[in-house]
């Protein structure tokens, strides 16, 4: 049993590693998705090791925060076209 679960963990660390460095190629290659090879390798390395789960969490958060302020400044943009009345369409 102890032999299964290391080698069950070796093929995580494994695994989670080739995404990683996939994201890091991803990251510099205009053909692979950096970002979410990073969060598919995070999600691999998260179901052994407790460190990936942390920094999943923290990168998670940090997302969603880029999300909102994503979200914050197309809704005053497009709030702003709506008030100004020198704005022309097309």
């Amino acid at each position: 049993m102890r032999l299964q679960k290391n080698f069950r963990r070796v093929l995580v660390a494994i695994g989670g590693g080739l995404l990683i460095l996939l994201a890091l190629a991803g990251f510099v290659l205009p053909l692979l998705p950096g970002t979410v090879l990073l969060v598919a390798g995070l999600l691999v390395w998260s179901s052994e090791f407790r460190w990936a789960r942390e920094l999943l969490a923290r990168v998670r958060a940090w997302m969603a925060d880029r999300s909102a302020k994503m979200k914050d400044k197309r809704s005053s943009r497009s709030r702003r076209r709506r008030e100004d009345p020198g704005h022309t369409s097309g």
